[in-house]
């Protein structure tokens, strides 16, 4: 979809009563988006994605952040990374914890049991909440569900 149609979508979509929840890398600011939630995950370094040294694209979500109400969803892999999270959120100014969600990086529902206690442990330590990946736990890593 063309960005500059997302806005009249979801104003439609409103008026029909339907709650909105919008999810995001984060990346590009869009006005008059009528949701009641956006929800911006924004990619760190074990997403495989690799930005200049100094030159990942946070104003998008600090506009993004003050114009909607929104989540910060983070993918965990090991706790090595949460020091690149913390980072992230201290970039984006006042952010309140409980917004910031952590998740599990897997593909198995094995992998989702294995990592989890993890990354409830570093959401205990941070004030951050943890998200569970709910298609993992039904699908078990099947793909097209």
């Amino acid at each position: 979809m063309v960005n500059s149609q997302l806005p009249a979508l979801v104003k439609a979509l409103k008026k029909l009563g339907k709650n909105i929840t919008i999810e995001t890398a984060g990346i590009k600011f869009i006005r008059g988006l009528a949701c009641d939630l956006l929800s911006i995950s924004p990619k760190t370094s074990n997403s495989g994605l690799r930005f200049k040294k100094g030159k990942r694209p946070f104003s998008p979500i600090k506009r993004l952040i003050k114009n909607y109400p929104y989540q910060l969803k983070f993918v965990v892999d090991s706790p090595g990374d949460l020091p690149e999270i913390q980072k992230a959120v201290e970039s984006l100014g006042k952010v309140d914890p409980a917004k910031v969600m952590l998740m599990p990086q897997e593909k198995t529902r094995d992998e989702l049991f294995s990592k989890s206690p993890m990354v409830a442990e570093l959401c205990k330590q941070t004030g951050f909440t943890f998200c569970n990946r709910m298609q993992i736990f039904l699908f078990d890593g099947q793909s097209g569900k």
